[in-house]
């Protein structure tokens, strides 16, 4: 029996060490292999949507990071905000844009929206802590350190287009999304990011992008103020946070030329658009040069 229970405590260790290297080994995502390189905080950093790729850090002075996904949920949000926190990457002064969209308050950390694609958290596993990722799997975790030689198999969810396949436009699918999960959760995860800003001196800023008017047309005055602005009004109600909002700014929204798709700028006026917003900022004197 003693033999018995020294055998199964050896295989359990051999497990353990085996499930320690590969977690070692595995491919690192973009934000853990620049905290392994960086030793002081960035000016700023972009969290979000896809929508946060409009901030373009490119052809600036600012030392900046985005740290936005597309599809990307404000759960993860927070997490990655955290880990920007704990490794150094985020610290007194950073100013953190965080990106809001419409759709931003009815989404579910997991994206299970995407059933039977299960993958969008994966790329979490290992980055972030077990009590850290929704509904944490050990036998996920372990399958995804078996294959994890294999990136594509990690970063599946990335490559698709999420759930846009099941509708005609991006207006009806973020608009499903919206209404998709509970609302009142999210706020408070957003209510949590801001909060942990500060808390660490940082800037936090909330931002609606712009968009086309194609995509602004979808959206009512009456829906915006139901499923984004009340929202919004109760994260600046409780901490004071800074909005700037987009809508219908005509300077963008009249221009569709100016976008990919009716949401998403073209590379070079990303460019265009984030020196303004930089500007913006140096003249409200949350920027220094």
């Amino acid at each position: 029996m003693i033999r018995f229970v020294k055998n199964i405590s050896l295989l359990l260790l051999v497990i353990a060490i085996i499930f320690l290297i590969m977690d070692y080994v595995r491919p690192k995502s973009n934000i853990e292999t620049v905290s392994l390189n960086r030793n002081e905080p960035f000016e700023a950093i972009v969290i979000g949507t896809s929508h946060g790729f409009n901030i373009n850090f490119s052809n600036s002075n600012i030392d900046g990071l985005r740290l936005n996904r597309s599809g990307s949920t404000l759960y993860y949000d927070y997490q990655t905000f955290k880990y920007g926190i704990q490794n150094n990457l985020i610290g007194k002064g950073t100013v953190v844009f965080i990106v809001v969209s419409y759709h931003h308050f009815g989404m579910d950390p997991n994206r299970t929206d995407q059933y039977p694609d299960d993958s969008f958290e994966n790329k979490y596993y290992g980055m972030l802590p077990a009590s850290d990722i929704w509904g944490y799997s050990f036998s996920k975790h372990l399958s995804l350190l078996l294959y994890s030689f294999q990136s594509s198999y990690l970063q599946k969810s990335d490559s698709k287009a999420f759930v846009n396949n099941k509708f005609t436009s991006a207006m009806d699918a973020h608009k499903f999304l919206a209404q998709y999960w509970k609302s009142n959760q999210n706020e408070k995860w957003l209510l949590d990011i801001v909060s942990l800003a500060q808390t660490n001196a940082s800037i936090p800023i909330l931002i609606n992008m712009p968009y086309t008017n194609q995509y602004e047309s979808a959206f009512s005055d009456e829906w915006m103020e139901s499923n984004y602005y009340e929202h919004i009004r109760n994260i600046q109600d409780s901490t004071g946070a800074i909005f700037i909002d987009f809508r219908g700014d005509t300077a963008y929204t009249n221009h569709q030329d100016y976008f990919k798709d009716s949401n998403h700028f073209k590379k070079e006026v990303s460019v265009k658009f984030s020196q303004k917003l930089m500007g913006l900022l140096y003249e409200m004197g949350l920027l220094v040069e």
